[in-house]
């Protein structure tokens, strides 16, 4: 298949995807554009505003912690230039789950020289870094709202993960672990043919790459920089977070520990496997303001307004910084 015709098909499915859950958020919560207009132009644009700023902030500071991050491998690209991959990779993510990761990658290949795989794999110890702190952050909402979310979490979260490891999950488990040895031994094999191929060489020099960008977090030279740029972003997206609740009067009333259940719930939402957490980011955010007494139409309009303004500032700053790229590059 054509990579274009891929790339094509892939838009095509998890857009659609996305388009399906907004239809079905708009339809489950009752909602029209009449309300979320209203819902618009009824919010404290200050806080709007700052919401939006913090979200900006905490996209610069990831750009800084990629830069810490990719130091040992004997480069440091400008800040300026990191962000324009993470912006850029942002609007990638819109169009194709997990695209971003890639795409910007490949942007700072352009603006910066630095390998792909190498920066690739930095990425991937980024992600498992605010997997963990996502984690800890469920727990610590778990045991401050208990009582609140322990049910959203059990029904959206915990039980899905419990039936993947069980039944087909175990199998399918099992018939991967089977595939990636036979894998393996074909590879022992056969590895005097690998030597003299050109393939096979490309395919060695990536991994190999990649094995660097991901070890480098143990190089760092300010890791405790490393470490207040992470908690940094995530205060920052709970700022956010805490700014869109206030922009509104139906959310304002809401408790810190609040602030961060939503923060945490509209995370998974984020995460689920269509565009931009298209519809799923709606539907997540609008049922957890329910578990704190919201009516499913202000919490709609919420989700819809909250990730509207993001959507738009990302696309915004995106282009500008693709603007920018095309720029350097000439």
């Amino acid at each position: 298949m054509k990579p274009q015709l891929k790339s094509t098909l892939q838009f095509t499915v998890f857009f659609g995807l996305g388009a399906g859950l907004l239809y079905f958020a708009i339809h489950n919560l009752e909602l029209d554009y009449q309300k979320i207009s209203d819902g618009f132009n009824n919010a404290h644009w200050g806080w709007l505003a700052a919401a939006l700023c913090f979200s900006l902030v905490s996209h610069w500071l990831r750009a800084a912690r990629w830069g810490l991050m990719l130091e040992p491998l004997g480069t440091k690209p400008r800040v300026l230039h990191s962000f324009y991959a993470v912006m850029i990779g942002y609007v990638f993510n819109f169009a194709i789950p997990r695209m971003g990761e890639v795409s910007r990658c490949g942007i700072l290949n352009q603006t910066d020289q630095i390998p792909v795989s190498q920066s690739l794999g930095t990425v991937v110890v980024e992600r498992i870094f605010d997997l963990l702190v996502l984690l800890l952050l469920t727990i610590l909402v778990l045991i401050i709202e208990f009582t609140t979310v322990y049910g959203f979490f059990n029904e959206t979260v915990f039980t899905p993960l419990a039936q993947k490891f069980t039944g087909i999950g175990v199998w399918m488990a099992l018939s991967g672990l089977v595939a990636l040895l036979f894998i393996a031994l074909l590879l022992l094999r056969y590895k005097h043919l690998l030597i003299h191929s050109t393939v096979a060489a490309k395919i060695i020099t990536m991994v190999w790459g990649f094995a660097d960008g991901f070890r480098s977090v143990f190089k760092l030279k300010q890791p405790l920089v490393f470490f207040a740029q992470t908690l940094g972003i995530w205060f920052l997206y709970f700022c956010n977070t805490y700014a869109f609740l206030q922009a509104f009067d139906a959310t304002a009333h809401l408790s810190l520990g609040a602030c961060a259940s939503i923060l945490v719930i509209g995370t998974f939402g984020f995460a689920a496997p269509v565009s931009g957490g298209i519809g799923a980011y709606h539907l997540f955010v609008a049922k957890g303001l329910a578990l704190y007494g919201i009516a499913s139409v202000a919490g709609g309009v919420f989700g819809f307004v909250s990730h509207g303004l993001q959507m738009l500032m990302i696309l915004v700053v995106g282009g500008i910084s693709f603007i920018a790229v095309g720029l350097l590059k000439r």
